[in-house]
């Protein structure tokens, strides 16, 4: 095997092919990364001293029904640039994962196709380890949603479980996405969603909140009506539990500030 089927086949760049073994069913490559590539992780500066480093073994994409095994001393270097001893950084895996960024991409091209449990079956891996892969994809693409174009929203307080634990859930009316979910209720749960929409720079031009009355803290001031009976990420313009929601407004362009638009 050559240093450029590692690229070919596995998506590696930057490591030299050591060794290959075959042990108990499974294809066992060992890596290495030359010294003249090594980097500080920090600063990313070239004088570096290797220093030791840890033994890692990661999966990777398989051949065939074999899986794939990678074994690779992970350096820690010296940089003489901010004085640092650290791990350097791997450009094919993320940190404190067991496999690699192209298996991870196989797993999910895989999930789109058949369930969690067919899935890792046939990568021979444990269902919680696809699960993980896919909870990490939704956190990526999911976990932060853009909120400059957020025009309009819902807010509403749900019970998890049987207990009185709370979250506060605020969705996008025209998509029906969750842009934001805080844990607890009140004012102080929104807080971090309002701090966003202020770096956001976003101007809300209405807000559906729970009859009941979701407190929607240091948000804009503004003037309730009845949100219609259908509209766009609602259902039938009611929370969970069949609570109809308020529509509110946000003041008109050029109204002035002192105007007294209060809740109800």
């Amino acid at each position: 095997m050559s240093t450029s089927l590692l690229y070919h086949a596995f998506g590696l760049t930057g490591y030299r092919y050591v060794r290959q073994e075959f042990r108990e069913g499974r294809l066992i490559f060992r890596i290495e990364q030359p010294r003249e590539r090594l980097r500080c992780p920090d600063c990313g500066g070239a004088n570096v001293w290797a220093q030791g480093g840890v033994e890692r073994t990661l999966r990777t994409v398989p051949i065939g029904r074999k899986p794939v095994l990678l074994q690779f001393k992970v350096p820690r270097v010296h940089c003489f640039a901010c004085g640092r001893v650290l791990q350097v950084k791997l450009s094919f895996a993320d940190p404190k994962k067991r496999y690699t960024r192209s298996f991870e991409r196989y797993a999910l091209e895989l999930s789109r196709h058949m369930t969690i449990k067919d899935a890792a079956e046939h990568l021979q891996v444990s269902w919680d380890t696809i699960k993980d892969i896919q909870a990490c994809s939704l956190r990526r693409r999911f976990g932060k949603p853009k909120l400059h174009k957020l025009k309009q929203i819902a807010i509403d307080e749900i019970a998890v479980g049987k207990g009185h634990h709370y979250l506060t859930v605020v969705l996008n009316l025209l998509s029906g996405a969750v842009v934001f979910v805080g844990d607890g209720k009140g004012v102080e749960a929104l807080e971090p969603f309002w701090r966003r929409l202020r770096r956001a720079r976003t101007r809300i031009a209405a807000v559906a909140k729970s009859a009941q009355g979701a407190r929607t803290g240091r948000g804009p001031r503004l003037r309730s009506e009845r949100l219609p009976g259908h509209h766009p990420g609602l259902r039938g313009g009611k929370a969970r539990g069949g609570h109809p929601f308020e529509f509110a407004r946000s003041p008109a362009a050029g109204a002035s500030p002192r105007s007294p638009f209060r809740g109800r």
